[in-house]
């Protein structure tokens, strides 16, 4: 994956590189690693190989067309801004780089007897005695001969000790790795797929245990083959590692991101990743809401919303039942709004199907269970309260009086939000009304409310998108509030008026 060239580090005051020996630098190989990120991967090389190995460094200056692309990249950005020509910049930094390397030839010829070949404790010495520049040195040398990622990442940890002070060295060089993509399953093994490669990730970087996968095509669990997550994953239990840890999360953001699919881009098992992915971030939650991840998961959910998915993904479902309670829990998970208008339009779509009812649950199944399982849903989810009315009123004649609970659960939600143009007149002043149902009035506050049990007439005013009426009833008031709200038991007295608010109540 090519990196965006971000030269930040290098911008301005002395961390700019005008000395040769900043070419070296932490600063420096992170543009390094950016400009020259094509050239590195074919290679299989880092930027602290590339900075602190002499016959790499030539390499890339032979390839003349590469270098000069690079060194062009990199002084393009660093002048924006300034009065400072292109050519001018460009001219230093090839002088810069000629000098780094006159510097580390003679860091070369010079290189103590002990860090001739790979030594955990020659390097260890050298780090702690400030010679960190022949260590580094010493480090590319010990790389050069190794042909691929495995053996370069191998080395690290095996001269990644628990006391040595070469930690950082060591942190950096593996963090440099991670950013080749052919290095991921070296490093991590082969997975069956994206999903899989993030879940390992976080697995990672919350310390706990990796995930098994199905092995491709076999009926048992196998672990990823080929990699070093294990000794990677105990490295991450015994050591602090900090840019190593940032280089996971960085390669976590990238591959959330991407474009790819996290299993085989079919929606059911697109979601089943995906809700399997956000369950494995639960214990990162620092990174789980971070701006660019929640827009990375949105993303992937807004795809899995359209119409086209939705239909692949709920149709399969025996019954109408199943598949609303399956748009109802993917529309709780969505946070883009078109995103959930699609969900909502489904669902809307699935309670006025003529076979509705008839098809609701599969043979042999409780419709009454369903229909309560279904009607706590609706209550409990963010959609509006007109279409919780609706679909409320859809579910009562699915049989749920057969089962108690269900019952119980009916009488509960029949009560009604009113909605903000909904009034009660008593004694000939306007309230606002809390909730109703088909025997129950609650409204206030009144400011000399009457007491319990007293009988009294109110007209009340009904205005929705699904029901609008007007009646006077007969009311006695069951109760007041401390604040003075007042709820009444009523009956009213225009009987077409109350055959609409059975209706309206699904009775």
């Amino acid at each position: 994956m090519q990196a965006t060239l971000d030269i930040s580090p290098l911008e301005g005051g002395s961390a700019t590189c005008r000395l040769s020996e900043d070419v070296f630098s932490a600063p420096a190989r992170t543009v390094i690693a950016q400009a020259a990120r094509n050239w590195l991967d074919r290679r299989r090389l880092t930027a602290l190989e590339l900075t602190h190995h002499a016959a790499h460094g030539r390499a890339l200056a032979d390839d003349g067309t590469h270098y000069a692309n690079m060194v062009q990249r990199v002084a393009v950005v660093q002048v924006r801004g300034s009065q400072r020509g292109v050519g001018e910049r460009v001219k230093e930094l090839y002088d810069l780089v000629d000098q780094a390397g006159q510097l580390l030839r003679r860091a070369e010829q010079a290189l103590p007897a002990d860090l001739a070949a790979p030594h955990a404790a020659a390097l260890a010495a050298h780090w702690q005695a400030g010679r960190q520049f022949p260590a580094m040195v010493a480090l590319a040398g010990w790389l050069a001969p190794l042909a691929d990622w495995p053996a370069k990442a191998g080395l690290c940890l095996d001269l990644l000790s628990d006391e040595t002070p070469a930690a950082p060295l060591l942190d950096a060089l593996l963090a440099e790795i991670l950013q080749a993509d052919a290095a991921l399953p070296a490093l991590f093994g082969a997975v069956p797929n994206m999903g899989a490669r993030l879940e390992q990730f976080l697995a990672l970087l919350s310390g706990q245990a990796l995930p098994l996968f199905a092995a491709p095509d076999a009926e048992t669990l196998a672990v990823p083959t080929a990699g070093l997550e294990r000794r990677l994953a105990s490295m991450l239990a015994r050591h602090e590692m900090p840019r190593f840890r940032a280089g996971l999360a960085d390669r976590f953001r990238q591959l959330l991101a991407a474009n790819g699919g996290l299993d085989d881009n079919e929606p059911p098992n697109e979601l089943t990743a995906l809700r399997s992915l956000r369950k494995a971030m639960a214990p990162l939650p620092a990174l789980a809401q971070e701006e660019a991840v929640r827009a990375a998961l949105n993303r992937r959910y807004a795809r899995l919303s359209t119409p086209e998915a939705i239909i692949a993904l709920f149709e399969p479902a025996p019954g109408w039942g199943l598949r609303v309670a399956e748009a109802f829990r993917l529309h709780e998970e969505l946070e883009d709004g078109t995103a959930r208008q699609n969900a909502m339009k489904y669902i809307a779509y699935a309670f006025d199907h003529r076979d509705f009812l008839r098809d609701f649950a599969p043979a042999g199944a409780d419709r009454g269970k369903l229909a309560t399982a279904l009607r706590s849903m609706v209550n409990r989810s963010s959609a509006a309260p007109h279409r919780k009315e609706v679909f409320n009123r859809a579910l009562a004649g699915l049989g749920a009086a057969v089962d108690a609970a269900a019952e119980a659960e009916r009488r509960r939600m029949v009560r009604s939000q009113a909605g903000p143009e909904d009034k009660v007149t008593y004694n000939g002043r306007h309230y606002a009304l809390r909730n109703w149902s088909p025997l129950g009035l609650v409204f206030g506050p009144v400011p000399q409310p009457p007491a319990p049990e007293q009988p009294c007439q109110v007209h009340v005013r009904i205005r929705n998108p699904v029901l609008t009426v007007n009646f006077e009833a007969d009311a006695t008031v069951a109760r007041v509030d401390d604040g003075g709200t007042v709820a009444v038991r009523y009956r009213c007295r225009d009987k077409s008026a109350e055959r609409k608010i059975k209706e309206y109540f699904g009775l």
